[in-house]
């Protein structure tokens, strides 16, 4: 099973993103980032933009 936190990996490492630019893609702040590959869990609507970003780097 796919978590969060593997998502958020993989879609910086196919996208080359370091936590900022992920944020930026996300329209969240980096600190927000940070906190999620921490372990802290997204709201729902942060888990949906995570989710379709990660469905665009695995097309």
């Amino acid at each position: 099973m796919v978590t969060y936190k593997d998502m958020l990996q993989k879609i910086m490492e196919k996208k080359g993103y370091n936590q900022e630019q992920l944020a930026e893609s996300l329209d969240v702040n980096k600190a927000q980032v940070t906190r999620w590959l921490s372990g802290a869990i997204p709201k729902i609507e942060n888990l949906r933009k995570i989710k379709k970003l990660y469905d665009e780097v695995n097309k």
